[in-house]
């Protein structure tokens, strides 16, 4: 009985099982850049820099909402498209989008360019002052990186509708690995911060051009043309990109707003204390990844193909997967934790048991909607949730805002998962007929 309530098909399970191992490698990268650069960046640039680094590099964060959206709106359309064999609606799709998205782009770097200029230095944290023209160089540059990286979601849409996915991963993973490896290079000779920012513009627009020939070349009903580009895709497509656009801006509330919070409000020391605990709670979040981002094509196609059978099998073993693997790694987390991170930074941060607890069970509430949220990604209904989401981030960070000068990060962490059961009542009463079909 059971085996029959989760069957699918073969071809199926041969593209999951690629995304996944795709995916897998994708998050052992991250884990293996994030164990080795936090001690290694703490002990180059101490804690104080290191923390002003991430301070920085979290601000331009809020500038990935410049698609409007779109780029993931497209995705799902694309890959449903393509599912259906209209592949010149998907090539009007994809040169409407890119040439969207290029233009925001451009229009964004320079408004970034006008207001940098026009400031002569940014606020302080807890009385460290950020000075300029270092400090101000390098936010810019960081912007421009972003906005590359951002650009760059157009192609990973169209590899994504094509079938290509763990191709996708690949591109964004060597792309990661290189970036991660020109900081450190960079950071290591030089003192400023300019240096390794400079790193991530290189690093991803090189990115970008190979991108742009790759996809041309491994696609083959792709065809770069100005004619395609319909203003009838932007009339179909704003509602769904309006409803994506508001994860990348909830998502900057409540990872990098975070950070900008403890640094403001416990200091700059404060800040890599806090990535450390959040980095280590979201292997949750990485884990569950694994299983549930391969779903989002396979449930697009299914819905394109009108397999009703296989988008209902698809859900089930979704919210399976990602149950057992929270009930596996939450309790691992609380006993093992406080010693990994130690070990991990060779005792360069201080965790208290409280600290970890909330923000590993904050992670594992976020983890649980987030991957129940994907089903309805993949149907392009995320306007369902998406506006819950923006106001439930608002509630977390103001929250941990009150919270946090009275109980540290264990406040904040405490403020972020009020708004993360918030979403999962929100989602789970969305997810719960689909499984019920």
């Amino acid at each position: 009985m059971a085996r029959a309530y989760l069957a699918i098909g073969p071809k199926i399970i041969n593209r999951f099982a690629r995304g996944a191992a795709a995916n897998f490698l994708g998050q052992i990268l991250t884990v293996f850049l994030q164990i080795f650069m936090l001690p290694l960046m703490l002990y180059l640039w101490g804690d104080v820099k290191y923390g002003l680094w991430l301070v920085l590099t979290a601000i331009p964060s809020y500038l990935a909402i410049g698609d409007f959206g779109f780029s993931l709106a497209a995705a799902n359309a694309m890959t449903s498209a393509v599912a259906k064999g209209t592949v010149r609606e998907a090539n009007a799709i994809f040169n409407s989008t890119l040439f969207l998205t290029t233009a925001s782009c451009l229009l964004l770097g320079f408004l970034v360019f006008v207001l940098l200029s026009s400031v002569s230095s940014i606020s302080s944290f807890q009385a460290v002052a950020i000075e300029s023209p270092e400090a101000l160089i390098t936010l810019g540059l960081l912007a421009v990186s972003t906005l590359l990286t951002l650009s760059w979601s157009v192609f990973g849409a169209a590899f994504r509708a094509d079938g290509q996915y763990a191709f996708q991963l690949m591109v964004q993973n060597i792309t990661r690995a290189a970036e991660a490896a020109a900081i450190i290079v960079s950071a290591s000779v030089c003192d400023s911060l300019i240096w390794p920012a400079l790193a991530c513009v290189v690093v991803r627009l090189l990115s970008y051009l190979s991108s742009l020939y790759l996809v041309k070349r491994r696609i083959p009903w792709i065809d770069y043309r100005l004619a395609d580009v319909q203003f009838g895709v932007y009339r179909r497509l704003w509602h769904p990109a309006l409803a994506a656009m508001t994860f990348p801006l909830g998502f900057a509330f409540v990872v990098q707003g975070a950070t900008i919070l403890v640094g403001h409000l416990l200091g700059l020391a404060a800040v890599p204390a806090f990535v450390a605990i959040r980095t280590f709670a979201r292997l949750i979040m990485q884990a569950t990844a694994i299983l549930s981002y391969p779903m989002i094509p396979e449930i697009s196609i299914a819905y394109g193909q009108n397999d009703s059978a296989a988008l209902r099998r698809l859900v089930r073993l979704s919210l399976v997967l990602t149950f057992l693997v929270a009930l596996i790694l939450v309790p691992m987390e609380l006993i093992f934790g406080q010693a990994t991170i130690g070990l991990w930074t060779s005792n360069g941060v201080s965790v208290s048991f409280i600290d970890l607890s909330v923000i590993v069970l904050g992670t594992a509430i976020q983890a649980i909607w987030w991957n129940f949220s994907v089903v309805l990604l993949g149907l392009n209904r995320q306007s369902e949730y998406s506006y819950f989401f923006l106001v439930s981030s608002g509630v977390g960070i103001i929250l941990g805002y009150f919270l946090a000068p009275i109980a540290g990060i264990a406040g904040l962490g405490a403020g972020l998962a009020a708004g993360d059961l918030i979403m999962l009542l929100i989602v789970g009463a969305k997810i719960i007929p689909l499984v019920r079909k």
